[in-house]
């Protein structure tokens, strides 16, 4: 019986020597670090909560890195949407190569605890009542840089809040909005 138990064993461990690496290093272990808002469903567009929009299959969180990049959409006009409280450390979208890119705050909240970088094709609004964009700082500097992108459009309120104290947010170029 010890015999069986012991091979048993050993095949087990053999197995999962041989898959181990591959297999658990695809596991979503913790969302920290950077997180790259991806093509899902053959589109852009989608809910800031949708695990599968995330190249970590995890909704960021306050100590994540968010990057909108050259993949991140497959055509002008995409919209991503917020459909509840969001977070992130930082939020950069300077490598977007289509126009039009929306971010709606759909009258939610979002709270960046670094700095904001936006291109010229990108505007940060919000479609419904009042949405807030807030900036959350404990001590440190933050930036935020728009290089042409916007904050807001006519119609909407979109509140950009500041929270925390100590802190520093610099203005890298001219906000527009």
């Amino acid at each position: 019986m010890k015999v069986k138990l012991l091979r048993i064993g050993i095949a087990v461990f053999l197995f999962l020597s041989i898959i181990g690496s591959d297999l658990f290093s695809t596991l979503p272990v913790s969302a920290t670090g950077t997180d790259t808002w991806i093509v899902y469903g053959g589109t852009g567009t989608g809910d800031w909560s949708d695990t599968n929009h995330w190249s970590t299959g995890i909704v960021p969180t306050a100590t994540d890195d968010v990057v909108f990049g050259a993949s991140s959409f497959n055509a002008n006009g995409q919209t991503v949407t917020l459909t509840a409280t969001s977070y992130c450390n930082t939020m950069d979208w300077s490598g977007v190569t289509y126009t039009s890119i929306k971010l709606d705050i759909a009258y939610r909240r979002i709270y960046v605890y670094g700095n904001v970088t936006l291109n010229s094709g990108v505007n940060i609004y919000n479609d419904y009542s009042a949405g807030y964009f807030t900036f959350t700082t404990s001590g440190g500097t933050q930036t935020i840089t728009s290089n042409g992108g916007t904050f807001g459009d006519t119609g909407h309120s979109l509140i950009l809040n500041f929270e925390g104290t100590g802190g520093i947010v610099n203005l890298g170029d001219n906000l527009a909005g």
